[in-house]
């Protein structure tokens, strides 16, 4: 029975200290629906997608919640992304909103992750801005080849924090000899963030005050 009751509370706490399970939707029905998908205190909604050549259709997209190892909340775009060689360069656009639904806290900065692989005469490339936030701030991960030249993980921190902005992710394929491969199968999106500014300063407050107090008590 003691043995039992062991097992039954270990098995509490283990799934009470499981992470979430991540959520997974269709491109195609969140912008159907006019839908958003939360990744902790994170909005993304106002979603956009516009295809050229081999690239997926928005059925073929999947849209995944992830945390990255920084602790930042984001998503993942999933599918087929490339492009076959005879019909010229294939191309693809996602656009996005990007909101913190967190009141504490506003986005500081943005990483880009995936895997691009360019084989033969080809290249994959991805590029990102943001609006009306930082136009000139740009991210890319890309394979080029020949060369080999490659970039798979970018960020970028902004010069101001911001409650909500909108992402423009550009994702551009070219195969230029018979047998070569460009291909992408993951975009992974994450936000850093950081405490509002009122926040802050309320929480800086609270420290002076309590640290005068100790040294008049001390006193």
């Amino acid at each position: 029975m003691r043995q039992m009751l062991r097992l039954t509370t270990l098995l509490a706490v283990i799934i009470s200290c499981s992470p979430a399970l991540a959520e997974m939707i269709l491109l195609s029905e969140l912008i159907d629906n006019n839908g958003y998908i939360d990744s902790g205190g994170i909005r993304f909604d106002l979603f956009e997608y516009y295809q050229t050549g081999d690239m997926p259709s928005a059925d073929d997209i999947n849209v995944i919640t992830f945390t990255d190892a920084f602790g930042n909340f984001g998503i993942t775009f999933q599918g087929g992304f490339g492009d076959l060689f005879g019909d010229g360069a294939s191309d693809a656009l996602i656009r996005f909103q990007v909101t913190s639904i967190d009141p504490d806290h506003m986005i500081s900065g943005a990483y880009l992750a995936g895997n691009p692989i360019a084989i033969g005469d080809a290249a994959m490339l991805v590029t990102e801005t943001f609006l009306p936030v930082e136009p000139d701030d740009i991210m890319a991960i890309y394979h080029i080849n020949p060369g080999d030249e490659s970039q798979r993980l970018d960020s970028v921190i902004f010069d101001d924090p911001y409650r909500s902005f909108l992402v423009q992710q550009n994702i551009h394929a070219w195969s230029q000899t018979e047998g070569s491969i460009a291909a992408l199968s993951m975009i992974d999106q994450s936000f850093r963030r950081v405490p509002e500014p009122s926040a802050a300063v309320v929480l800086l407050g609270g420290m002076a005050l309590l640290v005068c107090f100790l040294r008049c008590f001390a006193g």
